[in-house]
Order: C-alpha cells, then sequence, then structure tokens
C-alpha cells in the first residue's frame, strides 16, 4: 500500500465564533492506526469555557464523520475547581492510507491558539500497517451496491419490480438496512422486502450479496432518476484497554455498530403516457393483463324478480383501480348500485382477484336480454389495448 498524506484546513474543518476567553483547546484522534472496517473517535477538549457550543465539522476527506455526543468534566486541584468540555465524533474510514488531520489555528477572544496535527493511518481490513508498496483500498472496495429493475421503460400506472443488491466482503454487517430520498411523487414504490442471500463473483472477487426487491408503478409519464441514500451498519471491533471491576488492567475487544452511506449508482426509469390511439370509450384506466367473466344467478325470471349480476375481473395490474364495468340498459330495468364483494392480491405481485356484484330488476314481462358487458385495459406487453365482452344473456 503506498502511503499518502491529506492536508485538512482548519476553516474547513470547524465553525464558531463568539466564545468566551479559553484556557486550552486540543485535538486527539484515538485509535491512530485502525483498520478500514473499525472506527476512530475524535476528541476536541476545551478547558475553561462556559457551555460552548457544538463545533460543526465538515467533510473530512478519507472519512464519514458523525457527531456522538459531548460530556463535562470537573475536578478541584488546591482548591480550585477546573472544567473541561469534550466534544467526540466518531471517523467511520472511506478508504486507506495516510491522513494528516491539522494543524488548525483557532482564534478566540483575540487570542490564537494552535491545535497540533494528529496524523491517522488506515490499514486494509484485516491487514497491518505498511511503509510502502502494495495497493490502496477503499470501503467502496468491500462494500457497495446497485439498484436494477425488471424493465427500464414502463407505461404510466404500469408496476415493475425494482431490486436492490448489496455487495460486500470482508465485513460484518448488522440487519439493518435504511433507504432514504426516494421520489416523492410521480412513483408508488413499496416497502422492501429482503429475498434469499447469494454469492456473486465481481472480478476476482467473491462477494456475499443481499438481495431486496419492492413494487414500483409510475403515477405519470416521464423520467425518473433514483439516487438513493443507502446506509447500513458495520459492525466493528473497537480495542481499548480497560480496567476490569478487581483492578486489574485486562484487554478487551468489544463490538459496536457504526452507520456509514453505501455507494450505489443512480438509476433511471423511462415512463411513456398510455397512448390516445384505439383507446376505448369505456376505458378507466386498468393497465396490465387480465381476464374478465360476468355470471348471472338465475336466467329464468318474471318481471319485478331480482337477478344478481357477478362480474369478475383476475389478473396481474393495476387492479385497486378497477371498478365494475357499467351495464347498458334502459328504464325497463331497476338498476342498484354494484358492491364489491372480493378483493384478493397474490403475495408478493401485483394484481389478483376483483369481485363485483349489481342487483338488477326487470319491470316488464317483454325483456328476453340482458346486454352484454365489456371490460377494456391496456397491455403494457402488447402496446395495445384489449376489450373483453361477455353477452349477451338471455331471459326465460
Amino acid at each position: 500500500m503506498r502511503g499518502w498524506i491529506k492536508q485538512v484546513s482548519f476553516a474547513a474543518l470547524l465553525g464558531w465564533a463568539g466564545w468566551a476567553q479559553a484556557q486550552q483547546v486540543t485535538l486527539d484522534i484515538q485509535p491512530r492506526v485502525l483498520r478500514l472496517t473499525e472506527a476512530a473517535t475524535l476528541t476536541l477538549s476545551f478547558a475553561g469555557i462556559n457551555n460552548p457550543p457544538v463545533p460543526e465539522l465538515a467533510n473530512v476527506p478519507g472519512f464519514q464523520v458523525q457527531y456522538v455526543g459531548r460530556e463535562q468534566q470537573m475536578s478541584v486541584v488546591n482548591g480550585r475547581t477546573e472544567s473541561s468540555v469534550n466534544f467526540r465524533y466518531r471517523m467511520v474510514p472511506t478508504g486507506t492510507g495516510k491522513f494528516r488531520i491539522g494543524p488548525f489555528t483557532l482564534t478566540i477572544g483575540g487570542a490564537s491558539y494552535t491545535l497540533q496535527p494528529v496524523e491517522v493511518e488506515v490499514v486494509p481490513a484485516n491487514g497491518q500497517p505498511q511503509s510502502g508498496g502494495g495497493n490502496s483500498q477503499q470501503l467502496t472496495d468491500l462494500l457497495f451496491a446497485r439498484m436494477r429493475s425488471d424493465q427500464n421503460r414502463v407505461y404510466a400506472y404500469q408496476y415493475f419490480n425494482l431490486f436492490i443488491d448489496l455487495y460486500y466482503r470482508g465485513v460484518n454487517l448488522d440487519r439493518s438496512i435504511s433507504l432514504a430520498d426516494l421520489p416523492g411523487s410521480g412513483l408508488d414504490i413499496s416497502p422492501f422486502e429482503e429475498l434469499r442471500p447469494t454469492r456473486e463473483a465481481v472480478g476476482s472477487d467473491l462477494y456475499e450479496v443481499r438481495h431486496f426487491r419492492a413494487q414500483g408503478k409510475a403515477l405519470s409519464a416521464g423520467v425518473f432518476t433514483l439516487n438513493p441514500n443507502l446506509r447500513v451498519n458495520l459492525i466493528v471491533e473497537n480495542s481499548q484497554p480497560q480496567r476490569d471491576p478487581f483492578g486489574f488492567d485486562m484487554f478487551f475487544r468489544q463490538r459496536d455498530t457504526r452507520a456509514v452511506s453505501v455507494s450505489i449508482e443512480p438509476w433511471t426509469l423511462e415512463v411513456k403516457p398510455i397512448p390516445d390511439d384505439g383507446r376505448p370509450s369505456h376505458f378507466s384506466g386498468a393497465v396490465g393483463q387480465f381476464d374478465f367473466s360476468v355470471q348471472l344467478s338465475r336466467t329464468d325470471v318474471k318481471a319485478g324478480e331480482p337477478i344478481t349480476l357477478t362480474a369478475r375481473v383476475s389478473g396481474q395490474g393495476n387492479l385497486d383501480t378497477i371498478a365494475m364495468p357499467g351495464i347498458q340498459v334502459d328504464d325497463r330495468f331497476r338498476v342498484y348500485d354494484p358492491k364489491l364483494i372480493e378483493q384478493t392480491s397474490r403475495a408478493g405481485q401485483s394484481g389478483g382477484v376483483k369481485t363485483y356484484e349489481q342487483v338488477l330488476i326487470p319491470r316488464s314481462e317483454d325483456i328476453t336480454t340482458i346486454p352484454p358487458l365489456s371490460f377494456s385495459f391496456f397491455d403494457p406487453n402488447q402496446g395495445r389495448f384489449q376489450t373483453i365482452t361477455r353477452g349477451p344473456f338471455p331471459l326465460t
């Protein structure tokens, strides 16, 4: 591994103003040699400053930095009370190499204080410090994600499967995963479910892969670019000498989790509008592949006796938007509003079954048929509209 130094300016690292006269300001980072899969703690200590605000750390090259918290220490020396405030930050490395944090010059109340530089070395996972040679290792070499779909071009209201594949090697992850910054409008994306993990070879490296799947549906035409913020928890080991309850110095290896952002390439979806050409007048927005059936409760009927018409739509697509197809009858029928009596969905898939019932009562003995019912939908696989007609239905 070829060592390298990065200089981080103080102005880019810290921001505060208007503090009282400081007695002492120090910067420390521990440990100063760590593996790529471990984390370090940066501590800013202020002695003799009453209630200082939390310093804001800007981007530190080579690290993801998270504020952990503050602690205040007080001690009495020769009858005089001394206090200090410590601000702690968690530093998760994103690559290997040698980093020089500082030096910094801080001006408080007209007095200048110099924070001495701290050198931190990050070695490869399961590796040792190296004085020279070899190749540097980045966290993105060990942990990255890919987004994909079974379709990159869809029609509005067409369902598609969206997958996230999380690749990792040489690191341990807990089960937690968070995904943010998905589009807030234009796309309807279900919660992700985790599938069975696999192993995959990428180049000459073997990765463990966790797979996640969600269903998406575009609510309007256009081009959508998904660039989500994916975060996972690394399980890292903190090696610190500690004193046990019996007064002996012992070496404990503790495990902790560190939240890190995972590199994931943006994914683009093109959504085409449902065409106007060939659109049936009674098309109500169904997109997918469906079947349609109609049954009558009776065909031997007298005037004033009810007939229950049962219409069933089944298939794959945006079933939730489908309503009872309208029946075109004249005033010789009394027609009641349709009722939804069944709606089932298929596990892990769009679509299912939707069943309606509608009651008709013939007013006249000369009625011999019930007119046909038609259901139209747009088939995105074929790129055209389909109409299924059932009936007419003879009456006796």
